[in-house]
């Protein structure tokens, strides 16, 4: 379970909450007719108070402080005044839900003594924070921090500092040693050879606070959209948030045998992630359809059970292309996902991201999918500063000089010059080597090349549209079903409605092996 945050900025929220509250209580402001927030002073220390969390937003929009806070800063605000302070009891039963809240505050001093009550609270907020968060600057903004009732969810290592805004960086600098990882595989959480992407991974932490909130990640093959994604759902962790990862291409054929079946199989997954007991026969009716079933399911069984917010992360969703029946169904529903939260409260605790190669989204209507909503996130390439900064992380001894050879052979393809600064630090080739042998069998991008080769040989169509690019010495335009293939598998680049290789080694590989074998 991640920690929950004590830091100044959480501090500033509770106290602005319980400030609004007692004024609210006390008729010290006008115009609060349109808040249905019910009170009631059980003794001159004992305040109860029933509301839904969209009322309370609305208040403190009526404080002297500017703005207003949002639905998960007054969860936090409660939670911290109920388990930190200790002020609030929480009179729910069962204490299910996330937006109807029923409490009794237990101030220490009479209702109208606000002034004395604020500097008790001050004084215990100080008294009770533990000593490694009075370590944090007075201005850091950490993100709100809200507990999550899924004890059983696994929470991974928090591995990296606070930023000076308490942001979560995911760097970090240990001796290279024997870490040297063989780049094959996502980039590992503590690892020191990931390399942000300014301001990608911001923007994306900022938005999944947000409730409702929707990420696309679209680039080719091996651009590091899954590492992304990963980093994505353990800063979610660090919220408190539940989050659930699903690899679509790990479901077998035949549960891409119809809509239903399929969206049974992604509602079972999510429980079995969750650690909840699936139950779906109780909500699935063949009457009512799948897709109102799946969505009954989600927000009953799942939403409503939660105490935080779920992401939900699905890699990999090409993987529906392929059966455009079940895509039909299955994107205009995490569409409406996205727009319920706009209306129905419990849908702002779901917040998706969705990983992507292609933009073929064949029969679709784009309007009723996901993939023109949200924050849309496309991977760009290295620039020459981040792979300065990858080679310095392969404890590389390299200038400009050395930085820009690399990039004329491999571009910046993060697989690809992850995997050259791999086998240099290893001592395996010398850079004039790996450039030299790197476009044929003998190279060290060997088993990339012929795999992607291997593909193109069960399409003529497409090997055939490659070679035009390859061929050319200028940008070309090629048939757009097979410009979209190329760049999600990442053979090509865009230059407006035309195409160039993503980079000399596929020109050099594939103009030779496609002229001797095609």
């Amino acid at each position: 379970m991640a920690r929950p945050n004590y830091g100044p900025q959480a501090k500033k929220r509770a106290q602005r909450l319980l400030e609004a509250l007692l004024a609210y209580a006390n008729d010290e402001w006008e115009n609060t007719e349109h808040l249905q927030i019910k009170v009631n002073w059980q003794s001159e220390n004992q305040l109860v108070v029933r509301t839904k969390v969209r009322f309370l937003q609305e208040l403190t929009s009526l404080d002297p402080y500017e703005g207003k806070l949002n639905s998960e800063q007054i969860k936090e605000a409660l939670k911290r005044l109920a388990d930190f302070v200790e002020i609030l009891e929480d009179n729910r039963p069962g204490k299910k839900g996330l937006h109807d809240w029923h409490f009794t505050l237990k101030l220490w001093h009479k209702r109208y003594d606000k002034d004395a009550i604020m500097q008790r609270f001050n004084l215990e907020w100080e008294r009770r924070r533990p000593e490694k968060s009075k370590q944090v600057a007075p201005s850091a903004s950490p993100p709100p921090s809200v507990t999550t009732g899924v004890q059983s969810r696994k929470t991974r290592r928090y591995v990296e500092t606070l930023h000076a805004t308490s942001r979560q960086i995911y760097r970090s600098s240990p001796p290279l040693g024997n870490g040297l990882e063989l780049p094959n595989d996502p980039v590992k959480l503590n690892s020191q050879f990931y390399i942000e992407r300014p301001p990608i991974e911001e923007r994306c932490y900022q938005t999944i606070r947000q409730p409702g909130a929707l990420i696309r990640i679209k680039a080719p093959r091996q651009m590091g959209k899954t590492s992304l994604l990963d980093r994505i759902l353990d800063y979610a962790e660090q919220q408190g948030y539940a989050t659930v990862r699903l690899n679509l291409l790990q479901a077998e054929a035949e549960v891409f045998s119809s809509l239903n079946r399929f969206l049974r199989w992604l509602c079972v997954c999510i429980a079995s992630k969750l650690k909840l007991d699936a139950q779906l026969d109780k909500y699935w009716d063949q009457d009512r359809g799948s897709i109102v079933n799946c969505t009954t399911y989600i927000q009953d069984h799942l939403l409503e059970q939660l105490d935080s917010p779920l992401v939900l992360a699905l890699d990999e969703a090409d993987r529906v292309f392929q059966s455009p029946d079940i895509a039909q169904g299955f994107f205009p529903m995490l569409r409406s996902w996205h727009e319920e939260a706009k209306t129905v409260d419990i849908w702002e605790e779901l917040r998706l991201v969705v990983a992507h190669s292609t933009e073929d989204y064949g029969p679709l209507d784009i309007n009723q999918s996901p993939f023109n909503v949200g924050l849309p996130i496309e991977l760009p390439e290295f620039t020459s500063q981040q792979v300065a900064d990858l080679a310095q992380r392969y404890q590389l001894d390299w200038d400009e000089t050395q930085v820009l050879q690399l990039m004329a052979m491999v571009g910046g393809h993060p697989y690809l010059v992850r995997l050259g600064l791999y086998h240099l630090a290893r001592q395996d080739v010398t850079l004039s080597q790996l450039l030299h042998d790197a476009p044929t069998e003998a190279g060290i991008y060997e088993a990339h090349l012929r795999r992607h080769w291997g593909m193109l040989r069960e399409n003529a169509e497409l090997a055939a549209a490659l070679k035009q690019v390859v061929s050319a010495t200028e940008p070309v335009q090629i048939e757009t079903m097979q410009a979209y293939q190329l760049y999600s598998i990442g053979l090509i680049q865009r230059k407006r409605d035309r195409v160039i290789p993503r980079c000399q080694l596929y020109r050099h590989y594939f103009q030779r092996i496609i002229n001797y074998e095609l």
